[in-house]
Order: C-alpha cells, then structure tokens, then sequence
C-alpha cells in the first residue's frame, strides 16, 4: 500500500486499526505541530500589513490628548499623571488665609462674620522671602497668612503689584523650602498643564489645556470648569508657568517667569503702587463744549475707593493733582502714580463749569482694585446705544451699536422712554457715557431732531 504522505504505511489486512496509531503516535504529534506551526507563519507573512494609527490627530479633528503628551515625553523623564505633578510640586504652594484677628472680607462690606468661611485661595513660594499670588486671592488684605503643605504658618505683606496682571508680590519669613523652577518657555496653545495646590491634606491636581495665548496671558481651559485664585499652573515637569485669575466667564493665566523678575525688581523701589479708583480720558474736541479744553474727564469711580469717599462721579473733569495739571492722560497718570499710600492730597475738579478743590486720601492700589472686582457686574445697566441712536450716527463716533448708554448730559438712562426724552430736551453735542465689555468712556453724538 502507497504511503499516506506522512511516512507511516498500514501492514497488510490492519488499515482498521491505521487511523488510530496514525494520530497517537509520539512522532506524529511532534509532525503536526511543526507542520501547524509552518502554517500559521506563512499565513501571517501573507495577511496584510495594517497601517499603525498616528498618536496624534490632526489638529481640525481632535482636542489635545492627556495621553498623546504623556506618551510623547522622552523616557528619562517618567510622567505616571497630573497627580503626580501635584505631589511633586506641593511644598512649593501656600494656602492664603485672613491674619489673626482680620475680618474675612475686607472688600464686602456686607459679608455677615458669622458666615460661610471664604474658599481657600493660593500661591506659591518663588524665592526665599517671596511668594507670589494674583489680587483675586487676597480680597484687599494685607497682611495674610500663609500655610504650606507641611503646616508650616508663615505671615506675609504686600510688597509690590502689578496693574496690568493683578500679580502680587508677597514678602514672607524663609521658610526653609526650596523655590519653584520658573518655566523659562511659553508653551504653545493646546499644551497640557496643571493646576495644582494642597488643602486639608490632600493634593488638589486639575488638568488644564493652556487654549490661547492673548496680550501676554493664557487662556485656560480646565476640566471641572473653574480654578481657585492664585493657584499655581504647572508643566509637566514641575515648572511654575503662571498664576490662575479667575474672572467671571473666563478663567485666565499671567506668566510667572518675568513676572517675578519685574515684581521685585518694583519691591526694591519702594512700597506698591497707590489708587484713589478713578479712570478717565483725554478731551477730544467734539467733547470741549462740554467738558472744557483742560484736564481729563473721569469716566469710572470705584465705589467705596478714594475718590468715590472723596465724593467724585463719573462726569466730573480733574484739573490737577496736587501742584500738578493734568491736561494729558499721561500727566494725570504720572501725577496719581506718584501719591503716596494713606497720605492726603487735594484734588481740583471741575462739575458743570464749577471749580473746587477736594482732599482725597489715596488706598493701596492692589485693595482698590480688589473692590472693583467684586462689584455688581454692570453688563446689563443702561441701554444699548442702537436703540437711541442711528446706526450712521454711532458709525461716525466709532461707538459700537451693542455699547450701552449710562447716562446723556450726566442724566442717569435706566429706560427707552427716558433717554428719548433726555435726547428731545438736551443740548447738542450731547456727552453720552458708554459702557463697552469691561471700557467706559464719553463719546459726543449729535442726532438729528
């Protein structure tokens, strides 16, 4: 008999019993599988290959990935979760809270002392004898007291601030920690960070996407919808990028790094900037039948600041401070810049054509500020400008349709009927006053009647 392909050949008169032996048999086992296994190879090096899906998406199509940047790091630098960024970075943070025997809220002059403890605002320690924090987490105090995450207990005074970022410069005994490493580059939009803090024992880690990077500061995006003031943001690698603000709808950052450089280098100068909480503009010429051609007009008083104590009003033209005049915004700047924290200066003001001197007593510009912040949000006072005027009209004085009328002439326009009627009586051209976003200023229209 032929054989079976295998090898083995039946005995004459026993194929019965052949198909039993053929599979039991030691040596053909052994066959069989080296044969399956030659079959199973030769199919994988036929089966088409299967392109590997990229890491990351094209930008149109996906948000940033958490895994994407952890993936990509190199090797040498281990990255296991923004958790462990918040564990790596916590002796560097300090919880911001009111000094012994301070009231909780300085700038609300209603908070009830029997009431709800403030939520815990932050920093972070940048040098031996600096911390640094944004005006957002210290209400107008100073001073404060810090806590670390060791429960260390340290007392801090503001030392220098920064307008244009609300940064604040904290002075605070050594604490034996070492400082942060400042992050020396901007990350690009859609860079993964983390906002990290420690409170009541426990590590507070929230990942945030740095979305835009706008005039100098971040825009962030973070993933539970809202950070504390003053808390610090980090990179994956522990670096101090930049200092939460939280404000209103949107939630943004201010770069550390050169911050501190420029705040201390303020501290070294002196004390902080003071503020009597007033803006004001340059009087252009449609606005000098109304205001005159001296001075600049305010257009915004900080209520409960200096000025609105000193009985100031948006309306009201400041002709000097002190010896000095202040015919252009940048004297006037020049001459409140240089006032001195709780020391009187008088003020010469002009209010509907009458002159008179007032004494105003000048706040640290970091509490100013705080009170501007925590008033009413005036978004809806007034009315828009498109329901008074013609579209031409608004177009010439370059006023947006959507701006909202305050007051016409220094009439106060809380309804349609009153400032049409305020339009019919008033003198031409009229001194509205506007409120654009966060911008209040006066423009001079003239409608036709």
């Amino acid at each position: 008999m032929s054989s079976d392909g295998l090898g083995i050949t039946p005995a004459p008169g026993d194929e019965a019993a052949a198909a039993p032996k053929l599979l039991s048999g030691r040596g053909v086992k052994t066959r069989l599988a080296v044969t399956g296994g030659l079959i199973l190879a030769v199919g994988a090096w036929l089966t088409p290959r299967v392109a590997q899906t990229p890491l990351s998406a094209p930008q149109e199509l996906a948000a940033p990935l958490i895994e994407e940047q952890i993936q990509l790091r190199e090797a040498s630098r281990p990255f296991t979760g923004v958790q462990d960024v918040a564990a790596r970075v916590r002796e560097y943070g300090v919880a911001i809270r009111p000094a012994a025997g301070e009231a909780v809220a300085t700038s609300n002059d209603f908070a009830s002392p029997t009431g709800p403890p403030p939520a815990p605002t932050f920093g972070v320690v940048v040098s031996d004898t600096f911390a640094l924090t944004h005006i957002a987490a210290l209400d107008g105090r100073s001073p404060v007291q810090l806590s670390t995450a060791s429960a260390r207990v340290a007392d801090a005074r503001v030392v220098a601030y920064e307008p244009a970022t609300g940064l604040v410069l904290l002075h605070i005994e050594p604490l034996g920690i070492p400082s942060v490493r400042l992050a020396s580059d901007a990350p690009p939009p859609g860079t993964l960070a983390v906002a990290a803090a420690h409170v009541q024992d426990r590590d507070i880690a929230i990942p945030v996407f740095i979305t835009a990077i706008d005039g100098g500061r971040y825009m962030i995006a973070a993933t539970d919808g809202s950070l504390a003031a003053g808390m610090p943001i980090y990179n994956l690698d522990g670096e101090l990028l930049a200092i939460a603000a939280p404000d209103r709808n949107e939630i943004r950052a201010f770069p550390a790094a050169a911050a501190v450089e420029r705040l201390i280098a303020r501290a070294g100068a002196g004390a902080p900037p003071s503020s009597i909480g007033i803006a004001f503009q340059q009087i252009s010429g449609p606005l000098t039948p109304a205001f005159g051609d001296e001075g600049v007009i305010i257009t915004d008083v900080v209520e409960g600041g200096p000025a609105d104590l000193a009985g100031l009003q948006p309306g009201d033209v400041l002709l000097a401070v002190g010896e000095g005049d202040t015919n252009s915004t940048e004297a006037a700047t020049r001459a409140l810049s240089s006032l001195a924290t709780d020391t009187p200066t008088s003020l010469r003001v002009s209010r509907s054509g009458r002159i008179r001197v007032v004494e105003v007593t000048p706040a640290p510009a970091y509490a100013v500020a705080a009170r501007a912040r925590v008033r009413p949000s005036d978004d809806t006072a007034g009315i828009e400008a498109r329901l008074l005027f013609p579209a031409d009209i608004l177009d010439t004085a370059r006023v947006a349709p959507t701006a909202r009328v305050l007051s016409i002439n220094g009439r106060g326009v809380t309804s349609i009927l009153q400032g049409q009627r305020v339009l019919r009586t008033g003198r031409n051209p009229m001194a509205v006053l506007l409120r654009d976003s966060d911008h209040v200023f006066f423009a001079a229209l003239a409608p036709d009647r």
